[in-house]
Order: C-alpha cells, then sequence, then structure tokens
C-alpha cells in the first residue's frame, strides 16, 4: 500500500505504511526520552552488579627537588638534588552489609524490565498512533476519488439534460435538479479534499 503524503522537503517519494512506522521510530521525541530511561536503568543495573566485586586503587607520585640547602654543622649553603618515587595500592571488600546490595540488584532489575515494558508500550501505541492516520489519509484519499468520480458523472449528465432541455425533450424543472444535484457533489468534492489535507497535516 503506497501512500504520497507531503513532508516539504525531507521526501518526494510515497510513502509506505512501513516507512512512515520507520520515520516515526527515528524521530518521535517521547519515544527518545522513555529509550534513554531505559538505557539508564541497565546502567544502574550493571553499576549495582559491580558494587559486589573488590574495589582497588593503585596510586604513583614522583618528586624531584633541587636548588641550595642551608648546612646547620658547616654553616654554609650546599647545592642538593633530591628524587623520590612512591607508590601505594589499596583493597577493600564489603563482606557483608545486611543484604543492601542484593536489594539494590533486585530493584534495579526490576527497574530495568520496568523501563523495558515502558519502551515497548510507547513503540506499539507510536506504531498504533501511525497507523491510524495513515489509515485515515487513505480512507481520504479514496473518499475524494469516489467523490470526484461522481462529479464528472453528473457533470456529463448535466450536460445530456442540457442539451435535451435546449431541444424541448425535458422541462425546465428537471434540468435545473441535474445542475443542484452536481453544485451538491461538487460541495462534496471540495469536503473530501479538506478532509484529506486535514489527514494529510494530522
Amino acid at each position: 500500500m503506497m501512500l504520497a503524503l507531503g513532508l516539504g522537503a525531507q521526501t518526494s517519494e510515497p510513502l509506505t505504511l512501513n516507512k512512515c512506522l520507520d520515520l516515526a521510530k527515528e524521530n518521535n521525541i517521547n519515544l527518545r526520552q522513555i529509550q534513554w530511561q531505559r538505557v539508564q536503568a541497565k546502567a544502574n543495573l550493571t553499576q549495582s552488579w559491580a558494587r559486589l566485586f573488590p574495589t582497588l586503587n593503585i596510586s604513583t607520585s614522583a618528586s624531584e627537588n633541587f636548588g641550595l640547602n642551608f648546612d646547620p654543622n658547616s654553616l654554609t649553603l650546599q647545592s642538593s638534588n633530591y628524587t623520590s618515587m612512591s607508590l601505594g595500592a589499596s583493597s577493600s571488600l564489603n563482606v557483608f552489609d545486611g543484604l543492601q546490595r542484593y536489594h539494590t540488584i533486585r530493584s534495579g532489575s526490576s527497574s530495568y524490565k520496568a523501563a523495558q515494558l515502558d519502551f515497548q508500550q510507547a513503540l506499539d501505541d507510536l506504531y498504533l498512533n501511525v497507523a491510524d492516520l495513515f489509515l485515515q489519509v487513505v480512507f481520504a484519499e479514496e473518499r475524494l476519488s469516489i467523490a470526484q468520480k461522481q462529479l464528472e458523472l453528473l457533470q456529463a449528465q448535466v450536460e445530456r439534460t442540457q442539451l435535451l432541455y435546449e431541444s424541448g425533450s425535458l422541462v425546465k424543472g428537471e434540468y435545473l435538479s441535474m445542475k443542484a444535484q452536481a453544485a451538491s457533489q461538487e460541495t462534496q468534492a471540495i469536503t473530501a479534499q479538506n478532509a484529506l489535507n486535514i489527514a494529510k497535516l494530522s
């Protein structure tokens, strides 16, 4: 099923339902926000698991001092040069914390599952809305096509009725009645065109 929607300079090719769904998934701000919440929940869960492991910190430092120092024994200034290096390491492991980390992991896991379900629900809702709007445009195009075809038929009948009226075969009332039907159908065609334009803007 193909549909030509006007999206300005974005595209000039007809949009299929699948293409509309893909565009909506890529560009929907609400869906992106929910997706980032899901990523954040996953990061929080990973961090909770990482807290079970021991920590290890390693540090190094080096310094060099040079210059003149006063020697109190000889009462003279002497040139000196000192170099020092140090290395440090520390590690810690929390053996028991009242199952706080266990419950934090369970909470993080539940939050991540909820974020995944929220994302899927938002995606499903988005797809339903896009499909509904797509079908509204398709139906509006069909209604416009039908209204235009009926208008063409009535205009042809008006021309035929006019010829019959001018030749004296029909009374003026029948001719005017046919013209009124054609005018009414033209109004319906304009209404259908407006409905299509509104559906495309939705």
